[in-house]
């Protein structure tokens, strides 16, 4: 599936087909095609989309002298194929604002 430019900073759950799914089947059981491949639901804010692979990012980590820039110095993302997407579901913010934190 194609993932335009539009899904760019939106909180989505993308469902794709991963290829690297190792499982030891019995004759009987063998399965082909798509249906071979595991189903991921990955969740997370679409970050990049270039040359057919888009970079979803779950969550970013800041150093405590970086909290105030809120530039991130660690990301946990997946890279999927667009080969692979079977769809794009974007999730509507609900209007509320971020929490000031705890205290």
């Amino acid at each position: 599936m194609k993932v335009g430019r539009q899904y760019l900073g939106k909180v989505v759950e993308i469902r794709w087909r991963d290829p690297g799914c190792y499982l030891r089947q019995e004759a009987h059981e063998l399965r082909s095609g798509l249906a071979a491949l595991a189903l991921w639901k990955e969740y997370g804010v679409v970050d990049d989309v270039t040359d057919g692979v888009v970079r979803i990012v779950h969550s970013a980590g800041h150093d405590p002298k970086n909290v105030v820039t809120e530039r991130a110095d660690e990301y946990s993302v997946t890279f999927v194929p667009e080969a692979l997407i079977e769809s794009v579901r974007v999730f509507v913010p609900s209007g509320e604002t971020e929490s000031g934190g705890v205290g």
